[in-house]
């Protein structure tokens, strides 16, 4: 004879192992279990969680005022949110008639405002912030 112990071992078993049906013998006695469906999980999926981002400093190459892209470059301006690869001219940092790039370091998206013509920034001021992803 099966204890009520022995009985609950072979249902947790055959639930952990998703068996739905059982036979056994022993000395003579059969036994057989049988377990009703588990219904499916009706829990939706988590959604992925997005890839963390690290907002990048873009900083000025020399002292001077800045000068966007797009005024006569022949690039196009840039906007908040703009996707910008690594290499790409953000604007330039003016000295007198001399224009040096302000290059983005990373590839990700504009996190900040462009900044006014004419701003003023001293070398490695932060002149744009990226959102790169890790």
């Amino acid at each position: 004879m099966f204890s009520q112990d022995d009985l609950d071992r072979l249902i947790d078993a055959m639930r952990a192992n998703q068996v739905a049906a059982l036979t056994v013998e022993d000395g003579g006695e059969t036994l057989h279990l049988k377990l009703a469906p588990v219904a499916a999980d009706s829990t939706p999926a988590p959604m992925p969680t997005p890839a963390p981002l690290d907002h990048t400093p873009v900083k000025s190459p020399a002292i001077g005022q800045f000068v966007a892209r797009g005024a006569d470059d022949g690039l196009a301006a840039l906007e908040a949110a703009s996707q910008i690869s690594q290499g790409d001219i953000l604007g330039y940092i003016a000295q007198g008639h001399t224009r040096l790039p302000v290059t983005a370091p990373a590839t990700g998206g504009l996190a900040s405002d462009v900044p006014d013509a004419g701003t003023i920034f001293g070398y490695g001021d932060v002149v744009f912030e990226l959102e790169v992803s890790l």
